[in-house]
Order: structure tokens, then sequence, then C-alpha cells
């Protein structure tokens, strides 16, 4: 009679443990993937990003959304904070301003805000009536001396027809030479941006589009590399690590979707 001794090699420990840990590797492997290679993309901007942007690229922050339909996003975009400004003296020869008016149930608050709105765009100097936060936002964009010289002609022509306009609603007009607003404003960072990736009157400066390209020739293949080990190496310990971005609300991303359908038509 034989008596057959099988003794287990004590590595198959390893290869247990790496089975039991698989479906929680997976789920660090999937949330990682996504802000390794937005990060990535962060740095390439931050690379070759223009420095003559005020304050730009330096607000831009790496951000996670809450998943949609279990897909998992980040994105590369500035604080909120960073859209509200106040507008100073040194800004009236640079910004032009666009009226927009609020509903409330359907129904707009204010008839004088659908008259600037009607004649938009407005230099801070020729907005003839400055709207409350609850009537209207007030968007500002950087442009050319040129192209708020051109603006302010067209509005001084209509200034008469528009001021007795408004007076017919009862608003009070703004004292004539009164430039600064009373109120903040919100800055259309993604306007400046698009302008000098782009080059529209100005020296283009593309650094959005050769970033997000790299995602597929460089930086998904990467993460994929860094990553990978997490998913067959059993002693790595390192998806345990707690990989927490500042997390950003959902309605965001239709705030930052035209800019991104801008930079690549179709999707990233």
């Amino acid at each position: 009679m034989l008596e057959f001794y099988f003794k287990e090699k004590p590595d198959n420990k390893l290869a247990y443990k790496l089975v039991k840990e698989w479906p929680r590797r997976l789920e660090a492997f999937i949330t990682a993937l996504p802000q390794d290679v937005a990060k990535d993309v962060h740095l390439d901007i931050m690379k070759m990003a223009p420095g003559d942007i005020p304050k730009y690229p330096d607000m831009l922050k790496v951000v996670q959304f809450p998943d949609q339909q279990d897909w998992k996003i980040v994105g590369v975009l500035p604080p909120g904070w960073n859209y509200s400004q106040r507008l100073r003296a040194s800004d009236i020869q640079r910004t032009v301003l666009y009226v927009m008016p609020k509903l409330r149930a359907g129904k707009v608050v204010s008839q004088a805000a659908v008259v600037l709105e009607r004649n938009n765009p407005w230099t801070m100097d020729t907005l003839p009536y400055e709207p409350k936060k609850d009537e209207a936002g007030i968007r500002a964009r950087r442009v050319d001396e040129n192209d708020v010289k051109k603006i302010e002609e067209q509005r001084k022509a209509d200034k008469t027809r528009i001021v007795s306009e408004l007076r017919s609603l009862g608003v009070p007009i703004r004292d004539t030479g009164k430039v600064l607003l009373e109120r903040r404003v919100s800055r259309d960072i993604a306007f400046e941006v698009l302008r000098r990736e782009k080059g529209i009157g100005m020296p283009g400066k593309a650094h959005w589009r050769p970033a997000v390209r790299a995602i597929y020739t460089q930086h998904f293949k990467k993460a994929m590399e860094d990553l990978g080990v997490w998913m067959v190496d059993p002693e790595n310990e390192q998806w345990k690590e707690r990989r927490n971005l500042p997390a950003e609300v959902a309605s965001v991303i239709r705030r930052v979707q035209e800019f991104q359908d801008r930079i690549v038509p179709g999707g990233a």
C-alpha cells in the first residue's frame, strides 16, 4: 500500500490573499486610474499654459465629482470662487459685460434686466442700470481694447433709446461718469482661456488640446502600468492608501461641458 503526502507551498497563501482582496483592489484601481490620468493632464497644462491671463493657470485644481451611473469622474478646473470678481478701474479698457436675467417660476424677475440683455454686451462706463443680484447675473469678459471701444461707441449711439425704455420701467439710471459696479460679477474664465488656446484675436497658445491628446498617447498607458501592480502583486499594499481629491458638486459638470466640447469635440 502506498501513502501519498501533499504539502501546500507557503507561497499559496499569498495567492489566496490576492483572491480575497481582489474586489477591493479592483475598486481602488478603478478610482485611482482617472485620478492619475487627470493629475498628469493637470501637470501638462501647468507646464504649457500662457502666463498672461490673470491668476491662470495657478487657479486650476484636480477635483472629484460624484459618481454618475457608476462612472468615476475627475476634472481639472478652477474652484467656484475664482469665477467671482470685483471689477477695478484697471479693468475698464479690457472688460465687456453681459447681463443675464434671472427667472423665478419660469418668469423673468426684472424687465429692466431683459432690456439690458437685449442690448448686450456693455462696457463698464456705458451700463445704464446696475441690476441687483436677484434680478440678473452679470458676466465679465476680458477682451482687446479695440473691442471695448467698438462696443462703447455702439452703446453710446443707442443710449437715448435704452435710457428712455429703462426710465419707463421705473429703474434708477446710473450717474453719468460712474464706472465701477457696486456688486461682484461672474468672470468668464473659459472665454479667456479659449481665446488664448485657439488664437482668437491674439497669438495662440494651445495647451489644453495637447494635454488632452496625451491622455491617449501617454497618460492612460502610464497609469495602467503604475497601478497594474495592485492587481497582480499580493504583497503590494499601496491600493489601501487613501487618495482623496477635493470634492466638487455634480452641477458644475454642466458649467464646464461647453468648454470641454470646444476643446475636444465629441468628448474626451
